[in-house]
């Protein structure tokens, strides 16, 4: 079963970083995207990987204010 096969609506995923200038990968041909941060002193990342033939568009959008702090746990 392939419940995203025929989706016919383009999906959006996003992450934030803890610190300016954290190490982001975007690589559509490969379907890959990545990102690094610390907190804490720790080291953490996060990807997604996806079918490259089915990605329309990949970008990266700068934070235009401050970041809160609200969304750490």
């Amino acid at each position: 079963m392939k419940p995203f096969a025929d989706f016919p609506h383009e999906i959006v995923l996003g992450a934030i970083t803890q610190n300016a200038g954290a190490p982001i990968t975007l690589d559509p041909a490969r379907g890959f995207a990545s990102i690094s941060d610390s907190l804490d002193g720790q080291r953490f990342g996060s990807a997604v990987v996806l079918d490259p033939a089915r990605v329309l568009r990949m970008d990266k959008l700068p934070a235009t204010a401050p970041l809160s702090r609200a969304h750490r746990l």
